[in-house]
């Protein structure tokens, strides 16, 4: 049976690779890498250890708001990827979940 996992990776709108988007960074990386799925979400609230609390307001709609990127796949293809782009993370906080797979792919 093959085990599932997903990557979780916690950054901001600001971080940067190398010039570009970090998030980005790491979505190209999955893609060329064949990752089973990945997707940026947008938090609308957040912080990470010390920094201040980032949140949406009325006025900006954009204020260097928290992302949390999911990548999952089969557990050593996610193994693999993480050890490739660990050091683009420079200490974001990043966990690795256990997923139960319930569909995947074409029905």
């Amino acid at each position: 049976m093959t085990t599932w996992k997903k990557l979780k990776i916690y950054v901001s709108e600001e971080d940067r690779f190398e010039h570009h988007s970090l998030y980005k960074a790491i979505i190209e990386v999955a893609h060329k890498k064949g990752m089973a799925g990945a997707t940026v979400f947008q938090a609308i609230e957040g912080y990470a250890g010390k920094s201040p609390v980032q949140t949406v307001s009325i006025l900006a709609l954009s204020e260097n708001l928290p992302l949390a990127i999911e990548i999952i796949d089969e557990e050593e293809k996610v193994r693999e990827f993480y050890a490739e782009i660990k050091g683009m993370l420079q200490g974001h906080l990043t966990v690795l979940e256990p997923v139960e797979l319930l569909q995947w792919g074409e029905s």
